[in-house]
């Protein structure tokens, strides 16, 4: 068997195992902690789909062409998905 490598060996500890949910916006976490958040492909899967439906709840279907909501969308740490205006 071959030895792991240096990314497996830090993701092995975060494996099967339930932990505390990262607060990237309160705590200044390491490198390795935000590159294993962004491979969670799951995760921004539902995020698309949860802000698909906020935003089609947002506005009643018969207000739909009066009304403008603009998204400011930011990679990975550096901030989240913000509805700034209607």
């Amino acid at each position: 068997m071959e030895p792991l490598s240096e990314q497996e060996r830090k993701e092995v500890i975060h494996r099967d195992r339930f932990h505390t949910p990262l607060q990237p916006l309160k705590y200044n976490l390491e490198a390795h902690s935000y590159e294993s958040i962004e491979r969670d492909t799951v995760k921004y899967i539902q995020y698309q789909r949860a802000i698909a439906r906020a935003l089609e709840d947002r506005v009643p279907n018969e207000k739909a062409s009066e009304l403008t909501t603009d998204l400011v969308t930011t990679r990975g740490w550096e901030g989240i998905v913000t509805i700034i205006s209607q």
